[in-house]
């Protein structure tokens, strides 16, 4: 959904060079932050700003990768905004002295998905190529797999995240996908998971589409509820899957995103007529279920009403498992006019400010700031207990006030000290130079600004204090 913004993100990145950041209070968390690049054979690499570690394997992680590769990191936007590249997905392998992320190159990849390159020549030595984890895009899918689609397609594939279940890794992505409604109904982008494995890639025969970018209610057929940045997670024996349901209408042009809460449910896995096992939503049957769908998801995290920097949006960034704790990473802002109670009379430019904060290049004060929060449980109990989320949420150390995504806690596996082998990796943007208000008094945290680009910072769960 933000591919353009992590474009413009890792543009800026690639001026800097890598160096340690040292934050002077040892209370702002992301004190000593690294530079990450994320490179393809031997260059720096554009957008590439959500990693995914695998559980089996530390070193290695799921990312994103366009089609073909650009050569520079100016004329990507360009390429976008003309179609001429695919989002896909990779595997990227971490450099933990140097800190690079570089994807793993085809001779290392048995059965290719895609041979892609990047204006090298070819050797004996080192291929000028490299393997995605899927086939080119658009990939036809079985005909039940989408309601109401003949000839369901995925022509886009990005921001993974990897689990294990029951003996396999799992792989959730944000894919784009076609839909054909009746009553001109909409929808936005959707949630895919499949099994895979590092030597042959993912199993489109047993890919799902669990979630679709849509609203159960009949009153919304004309409402985007998308179903972006899949988060997917064990929790005991059993796999829950979150993701970020974007509320907008669409209009020409691009859609007018209203806000983001994230919601989640419970996956089960179910045998098909053809004996493979897939991983659908529980009690959905074998079907996707809608993005908004009170009967079959919950929301776990939602806007804040009253609070102007935080009423507009909660973006899922990352979710942690610890000892029977979940750790949610998510992006929160807010608008000082979106909701009456809070309507803020000393607003200089209102055109603006009641623009609401849904993505990081927003203007708004605060606006996609990291914020963790902590739970035991993944779900509600019941519909009508609040998001779990909005509980217990962390005061010391304070997050980066700084523009962010895709906020993961990883593993280093190259610590000798098991309390500090924890690191958060994220993508940061530049604060915006003026916002058009500000909160009094202004928050705890506003001075806690890190340098733009992927960064990742040692984070200490046992002295964090909710």
């Amino acid at each position: 959904m933000r591919r353009r913004a992590a474009a413009f993100l890792l543009a800026v990145a690639a001026t800097l060079p890598t160096a340690t950041f040292a934050a002077e209070d040892a209370a702002m968390l992301g004190a000593g932050a690294i530079r990450v690049t994320p490179r393809l054979l031997g260059r720096d690499l554009c957008n590439s700003g959500a990693f995914a570690q695998l559980p089996t394997d530390p070193d290695l992680f799921a990312g994103r990768l366009l089609t073909p590769t650009p050569t520079s990191c100016r004329l990507l936007g360009e390429a976008e905004a003309a179609g001429t590249r695919r989002a896909t997905l990779a595997l990227f392998r971490m450099d933990w002295r140097a800190n690079t992320l570089s994807v793993v190159e085809s001779r290392r990849l048995p059965r290719a998905g895609v041979q892609v390159t990047q204006g090298l020549e070819a050797t004996k030595a080192r291929p000028a190529t490299t393997s995605t984890l899927l086939p080119p895009m658009p990939l036809t899918l079985p005909a039940p797999m989408l309601k109401g689609a003949a000839r369901p397609t995925i022509s886009a594939a990005y921001d993974p995240t990897v689990a294990q279940f029951r003996g396999e890794l799992w792989i959730a992505f944000e894919c784009v996908t076609n839909h054909v409604f009746p009553v001109a109904r909409r929808a936005g982008v959707s949630a895919c998971v499949a099994p895979f494995t590092t030597s042959y890639g993912i199993d489109l025969r047993r890919l799902t589409v669990a979630v679709t970018g849509t609203a159960k209610s009949p009153s919304a057929s004309n409402e985007i509820y998308a179903a972006a940045v899949p988060q997917l997670f064990t929790f005991g024996e059993r796999i829950y899957l979150y993701w970020s349901a974007i509320h907008s209408f669409p209009e020409p042009g691009a859609p007018n995103w209203r806000s983001i809460a994230v919601r989640g449910m419970e996956l089960a896995a179910a045998t098909g007529k053809d004996g493979k096992t897939r991983l659908w939503g529980v009690g959905a049957g074998p079907a996707p279920v809608d993005s908004y769908d009170p009967a079959l998801n919950a929301e776990v995290a939602a806007p804040i009403a009253g609070d102007p920097t935080a009423n507009t949006a909660q973006d899922v960034s990352g979710v942690f498992v610890d000892a029977g704790s979940i750790y949610l990473m998510t992006n929160v802002g807010g608008s000082p006019v979106a909701d009456k109670s809070v309507a803020d009379k000393s607003v200089a430019d209102k055109s603006v400010a009641d623009k609401p904060c849904v993505a990081p290049s927003s203007p708004q004060y605060g606006c996609f700031r990291l914020r963790i929060a902590r739970a035991t449980a993944p779900l509600p109990a019941a519909a009508s207990d609040a998001p779990p989320f909005n509980r217990h949420v962390l005061t010391s150390p304070l997050p980066p006030f700084n523009p962010g995504e895709y906020r993961h806690i990883i593993i280093d596996p190259t610590a000798r000290d098991g309390r500090s082998n924890l690191w958060m990796i994220g993508a940061y943007l530049p604060e915006p130079r003026s916002f058009p208000y500000t909160v009094s008094p202004p928050l705890p945290n506003q001075d806690n600004i890190l340098p733009a680009g992927l960064l990742r910072f040692p984070i200490r769960l046992d002295l964090m204090r909710f």
